[in-house]
């Protein structure tokens, strides 16, 4: 008999999936139970994505700003001994949060829910309860209008192992949005902004800004590296009259590299609609809408995520 002293048996282990559907921190649960004979547990956790601002309402062209795109939310791995959690969890996947309406000012948009894993249903960072937590996605903090630029919200931050008394009996990573968040166009005239995606290694995106004034929104744009062969750019909506929509963000190898969504273009001549922002992938952010009369809704950003894998 072979026992290579006393090393557990290999299994092929199994994946279950939590996609984000709660609304508020903590608003809803599931419980997980943890099987029989297991040795290790992987958890990841990605939080909701940030919705995308509204375009402004305007019938000028040089009066009326994009929305910007909401961020990403962030992203969180734990990989611990079986035998160090107890028999259930609970998870709570956090929704992304829903974009804004056009308008003068237009609304921004809502900052996506954070995704938890806990041995209890309770949100409260003491570190007591807390296994896994990854934070949801910020929005801007300045509305489209005739007047104003919605600008870049800051990105999102990423969880500390010093919330997560658990985590740190096992091998813990947690990373924020390392890439920059998109501003909306100028209100005056300028194209949305368009991030370059995965430049710095994070598997998540945010979305693009709305066109301002008469102009195109952003575009999504991959590295042209070999390893992103398989990604392919956003372009951007364009101006027109109306301005078109932006394109929705997708996912790869689902869950995990994950794209933002281009933005809404700008309505191209005084009194044309503008196009709206579109829906980021799994924790991506939703892209803004473009200014026009009326301006383009926000997108929302991508639903959170929790993946608990065992063998």
């Amino acid at each position: 008999m072979l026992d290579l002293n006393h090393l557990s048996k290999p299994t092929t282990g199994s994946t279950d999936y939590f996609f984000g559907k709660s609304s508020t921190l903590g608003g809803s649960w599931e419980i997980w139970e943890k099987p029989r004979g297991i040795n290790m547990i992987n958890i990841t956790c990605i939080g909701g994505g940030g919705g995308g601002g509204g375009g402004a309402s305007n019938n000028s062209t040089t009066a009326r700003g994009g929305g910007a795109g909401g961020s990403s939310g962030g992203f969180t791995t734990l990989s611990i001994p079986a035998i160090l959690l107890p028999d259930c969890l609970y998870v709570s996947a956090g929704a992304g949060g829903r974009g804004g309406a056009p308008g003068n000012p237009a609304a921004l948009g809502i900052a996506g829910v954070g995704s938890y894993v806990a041995i209890a249903p309770y949100t409260t960072l003491t570190g007591i309860y807390t296994v896994c937590y990854a934070n949801g996605g910020t929005v801007s903090t300045v509305q489209a209008s005739s007047t104003a630029t919605s600008t870049a919200p800051a990105a999102v931050s990423a969880a500390t192992i010093a919330n997560m008394l658990i985590a740190g009996l096992g091998n813990f990573a947690a990373a924020g949005a390392l890439q920059p968040t998109s501003a909306g166009g100028v209100f005056n005239n300028g194209a949305g902004g368009s991030p370059t995606i995965f430049n710095t290694g994070f598997p998540l995106a945010p979305g693009a800004g709305g066109g301002g004034g008469s102009s195109a929104g952003g575009s999504i744009t991959v590295p042209t590296q070999a390893s992103y062969v398989y990604l392919s750019s956003l372009t951007a909506g364009a101006a027109g009259n109306p301005g078109t929509d932006g394109r929705s963000g997708y996912n790869i190898q689902q869950p995990l590299l994950s794209i933002g969504a281009s933005g809404g273009g700008a309505g191209s001549v005084n009194n044309a609609a503008a196009g709206n922002g579109r829906p980021g992938g799994i924790g991506c952010g939703g892209s803004g809408g473009g200014g026009g009369n009326p301006g383009g809704t926000g997108g929302d950003g991508g639903p959170g995520l929790v993946i608990i894998q065992y063998w």
